[in-house]
């Protein structure tokens, strides 16, 4: 049975797709992306050549300057990015008689990712908190990948470091800033979080985003059916840990009274920093983000995975105790942290990072359709981790 559910999820047939896209109520833009991931298995994955990108590059960007002649130089694939490929290059070129030269950054979609999300719905999200939260100024987007047959987006490329050179893990795993710097980039990280949840998002151009209607359960329903259909689509095998979770979840569904701008992946190894001067210079990844309850943004903070053991304290994102960390933000925000909300999506989120690291992963690995095979197969061990913490919280 297991070796069945394999062959279909790698060689998903038409009426397959449409059977998993009519099981789950998801929002319009993640259907997209999740169905393109579909299809795309269908067909065999040949990765481009640097010289290819770099061509479909230069063609894409005479479009959008309205001329051919500009100084294109040092585009090279950067390392990491687990979910997109990372490019880097440099530009000049004359703009109302003065001349330009910027440094860039090309996110590229893989053959098939960790987290299969929606470049136009990220490019949106820059934008919107463009101003009000540091990020990389986003320039150009193909949501649907007509010039280098993938989807991606350019942004400006921001200098800095996104975790210690020295002693560090996996991304926003285990990061010892130290005590000094560990105090600037907390102050700093919680009021990024606490702008974000202010934000008022209606006057935004966010129209790849559903909104849910507040007061009632709708945004925790759509989420939940996008990680339920990811765990459909990836998995190699069941797991009793995620039928159990996902029952508790379904039965107790929070309100969402304020409907507010989620990140999705706010931790520490998403945000670039100065160690000079210790300022937060960008935050970044903003491709799970959403509308939803500011909780869940909260909880992802307080993961396991990302706790630091400092002498014996636990330190959330390797940033502050759990209630420092929450106290400050309720001072920040004025908001009241209902505890029961923070434990329900404290289970929501390993749930989710468990299906992440356990089923996506491995499904990547296993249809070589990735630029970091060793990698996908390294993250899939902090899913036991995850479900190890799951089943705490649901008292297993």
């Amino acid at each position: 049975m297991i070796m069945q559910a394999v062959d279909d999820r790698q060689l998903p047939s038409e009426s397959w797709i449409q059977d998993i896209r009519n099981k789950f109520r998801v929002e319009r833009t993640i259907d997209e992306c999740l169905t393109r991931k579909l299809y795309n298995r269908r067909k065999s994955y040949d990765p481009p050549r640097l010289s290819e990108i770099e061509q479909g590059l230069r063609a894409f960007l005479c479009t959008q300057l309205g001329k051919e002649e500009f100084a294109f130089s040092g585009f090279r694939r950067l390392p990491g990015g687990a979910s997109k490929q990372n490019y880097y290059f440099e530009m000049e070129w004359d703009s109302e008689g003065r001349s330009q030269r910027k440094e860039f950054l090309l996110r590229l979609d893989p053959g098939e990712a960790i987290v299969e999300t929606h470049r136009m719905r990220e490019f949106q999200l820059i934008k919107a908190v463009e101003g009000a939260i540091p990020v990389p100024r986003a320039c150009w987007v193909d949501p649907e990948g007509l010039w280098l047959g993938r989807p991606f987006l350019i942004c400006e490329f921001v200098r800095g470091l996104t975790q210690p050179e020295s002693g560090a893990g996996m991304s926003g795993v285990a990061c010892d800033y130290g005590h000094e710097l560990r105090n600037k980039l907390g102050a700093q990280f919680i009021q990024i979080a606490a702008t974000l949840h202010t934000l008022d998002w209606s006057v935004k151009d966010l129209s790849t985003l559903d909104v849910p209607k507040a007061g009632t359960t709708e945004a925790v329903e759509w989420n939940l059916a996008w990680w339920e259909r990811v765990w459909e689509e990836d998995t190699l095998e069941d797991h009793p840990l995620v039928v159990e979770a996902h029952k508790w979840l379904t039965r107790n569904m929070p309100i969402v009274d304020k409907v507010s701008l989620v990140h999705g992946d706010l931790r520490t190894g998403n945000f670039i920093y100065d160690p000079a001067t210790g300022k937060i210079e960008a935050f970044l990844d903003w491709e799970l983000g959403h509308l939803g309850d500011f909780h869940e943004d909260l909880s992802w903070v307080l993961l396991g995975l990302f706790v630091l053991e400092d002498s014996g304290r636990p330190l959330v994102c390797a940033l502050m105790p759990r209630e420092e960390f929450l106290d400050r933000y309720e001072k920040l925000t004025g908001f009241k942290i209902n505890r029961e909300k923070l434990h329900y999506y404290e289970v929501f989120n390993n749930f989710k990072l468990g299906i992440i690291t356990m089923a996506s992963n491995a499904r990547v690995a296993y249809g070589r359709r990735t630029h970091l095979d060793t990698l996908m197969n390294l993250v899939g061990c902090h899913g036991y981790a995850c479900f190890a913490e799951l089943a705490g919280l649901l008292a297993l």
